[in-house]
């Protein structure tokens, strides 16, 4: 039978080798896939040490097998996320970026390049763990697999790019974003998209936080015919920062369109309360705008709840009525 991982790294000892670069060792030289998927998990759940990333980086490009690969992504994320207590200085930026360019590299955004759909949305989700922006370009890249061709794995990279981006807070990925959740509702109409897509989007954008995405946030509250993102988008415009007029005559639009009823109105009320309840980044004025809103529907502000509306199922909306602000000049013919 198999030698398991325990016998190869006994056999490998030595007083010159320790436990680490032994694993190092065995990562490199193991003919068993097994023993070298529990090399890799253990160089990323133990060690998190920057030694180990070429080797690392030359078996998540080279591995004969998919589960090794997407073992060695996985771990690449882990070191280029730890954060050591005994770390000298530079020696973070220095393994973060390390490990960060072994990923990027792994990035295919071109479909006949790819192998393994598993190994890259793990590349993916391993980017958006180490969290630093000078991956952003290539995740960009992937916002394009979500044209109509495409099946349900390669959408599956498309949303975890998604998810990175906005744990990322990429201000610059906000049209490519946009171009997704135009993609969202026109694919959505056939049956051809994952639904939770325009909800990970959504999120993304509520993450990202900047005046575009805002922007972008209240077109999805007045077009939206997706109750569930329409009432995502009201809840993450809420607890954005820097919440203005704008926003606040959105989500008052909103509440009096669908009243204290149904996840979007309870979304808008949600809303307001944060922002009539908001920090310092928010001004007096909106404060009270938010507060008046709540009023003139017989609302009181309340504590915000923290439990996101469910993404499932996307509900549609009868969307023969408006509703967001005036001033979204450039968003007026986006689809959702």
């Amino acid at each position: 039978s198999p030698a398991s991982f325990a016998d190869v790294l006994h056999r490998k000892g030595g007083k010159a080798l320790d436990e680490y670069t032994r694993t190092i060792q065995i990562l490199q030289d193991s003919l068993n896939k097994d023993t070298r998927l529990d090399a890799a998990r253990l160089l990323g759940r133990r060690f998190c040490g920057i030694e180990a990333v070429p080797a690392l980086s030359r078996v998540l490009e080279n591995d004969d097998s998919s589960h090794v690969r997407e073992e060695a992504a996985y771990a690449l994320g882990r070191i280029g996320s730890y954060q050591g207590s005994g770390d000298k200085r530079g020696e973070r930026t220095e393994r973060r970026g390390f490990a960060m360019q072994a990923l990027i590299n792994a990035v295919r955004p071109d479909k006949s390049a790819r192998s393994d759909w598993k190994v890259d949305g793990a590349v993916v989700t391993a980017l958006g763990r180490i969290g630093d922006t000078r991956a952003a370009p290539a995740l960009r890249r992937l916002l394009q697999l979500c044209d109509s061709e495409n099946d349900d794995n390669e959408r599956e990279v498309l949303a975890k790019a998604v998810e990175a981006l906005g744990k990322i807070g990429d201000r610059e990925a906000v049209p490519g974003l946009q171009k997704v959740l135009e993609q969202h509702r026109s694919l959505a109409e056939n049956g051809g998209v994952d639904e939770c897509i325009g909800g990970k989007v959504v999120r993304a954008l509520g993450k990202i936080g900047a005046r575009e995405a805002r922007k972008v946030l209240r077109q999805v509250l007045q077009s939206s015919e997706y109750q569930n993102l329409h009432a995502l988008a009201a809840r993450e415009l809420g607890h954005m920062p820097g919440a203005g007029a704008q926003t606040v005559s959105a989500l008052a639009k909103a509440l009096e369109k669908h009243k204290a009823q149904g996840s979007v109105g309870e979304a808008a009320i949600d809303a307001l309360s944060a922002i009539a309840l908001s920090t310092p980044s928010v001004t007096d004025a909106t404060k009270d705008q938010a507060r008046n809103a709540l009023q003139k529907q017989g609302v009181a502000v309340r504590a915000p709840t923290e439990a996101p509306p469910p993404l499932f199922p996307l509900k549609r909306m009868d969307t023969t009525s408006s509703v967001g602000s005036d001033d979204d000049t450039g968003l007026d013919n986006l689809l959702f």
